[in-house]
């Protein structure tokens, strides 16, 4: 197939290279809860990523809200986040060996719910993330 300009004058187009074989991934880990005081708590978890993400973003939500799909895995339960982009200092954070602390702070006992989700370069999404139930309380 030819393509023109619209002058009619054939041009050459290029396409971005793959990464590479390497996929997408982030890991979740270090799960912590400090307590405030006065019935208030600290979430905090570590967020590592491969150096095939470009971009991370997270947020948190409550248990209940996303129940019915949390077995389906973190896919299924996308929708019900507001993902937020975590910045280019958190995802530089994130590729290193300690990682990108997240932290959610002034919460309540309960049920909550951290994602993070993550895309190479051609577009390829990855999701984890992590529950702290009532039991990390």
């Amino acid at each position: 197939t030819q393509i023109y300009d619209w002058n009619y004058t054939p041009f050459e187009i290029t396409t971005l290279s793959p990464t590479g074989n390497e996929e997408p991934e982030i890991t979740v880990s270090n799960a912590t809860v400090t307590d405030l005081g006065s019935g208030l708590y600290e979430l905090s978890v570590t967020v590592n990523a491969n150096d095939c993400v470009t971009q991370l973003q997270g947020a948190a939500a409550m248990y209940e809200s996303c129940a019915n799909y949390f077995d389906q895995g973190w896919e299924a339960i996308k929708a019900f986040f507001w993902l937020r982009d975590l910045g280019t200092d958190a995802l530089a954070a994130a590729k290193t060996e300690n990682g990108y602390v997240y932290t959610k702070s002034g919460l309540e006992a309960g049920d909550y719910v951290f994602l993070f989700e993550g895309a190479n370069a051609e577009g390829v999404m990855v999701y984890n993330g992590y529950r702290f139930d009532e039991s990390h309380f």
